[in-house]
């Protein structure tokens, strides 16, 4: 009794397919790379001051994490950015988009080298989901702020990375 070899074949097809379809998703994911600092600055206002939001990534595969800071730079009383604390955060990388979640309010020192992100306790954590288009991560916030309102920080903007 001969058995056909069409079914196994179909099977074995099918299963190809299959894998190169994943593989093709994976090498999408690996293939954004964030990893480094991006900037970005509002244009100075009547004082000459700006609001400058700076991000630092580290990035394992599809998974990000960092820290950010809002400062306020340029104006009467300038302190050149320092103090402006940082807030870390964690997230994932889909394709070209990162989602995002961080606590506003846990600010860290300068002076603190190592810290990571804890999800508040009691509440949802804000989150923002970035794209990366043309070498520029665009931000929009989705839920919660980056900082206070009076840094006057928008809920959406493009940054560049910093050299």
């Amino acid at each position: 009794m001969k058995k056909s070899l069409m079914p196994f074949a179909v099977l074995l097809s099918s299963l190809l397919i299959i894998a190169w379809v994943f593989s093709s998703g994976a090498a999408a994911q690996a293939n954004t790379n964030i990893k480094g600092s991006w900037l970005w600055e509002s244009r100075p206002d009547k004082s000459g001051s700006r609001t400058v939001v700076g991000f630092g990534f580290a990035q394992t595969g599809n998974r990000v994490s960092g820290s950010y800071s809002v400062s306020s730079t340029g104006g009467p009383d300038d302190d050149d950015g320092a103090g402006a604390g940082s807030i870390p955060f964690i997230g994932t990388i889909n394709g070209n988009t990162i989602n995002i979640e961080y606590d506003p309010e846990d600010v860290h020192t300068d002076f603190e080298t190592k810290f990571r992100y804890h999800r508040p306790k009691g509440k949802a954590p804000a989150t923002a989901t970035l794209t990366l288009q043309n070498g520029k991560l665009e931000l929009r916030q989705t839920s919660g702020d980056l900082a206070d309102k009076s840094m006057n920080v928008p809920r959406q903007f493009t940054m560049r990375r910093d050299k």
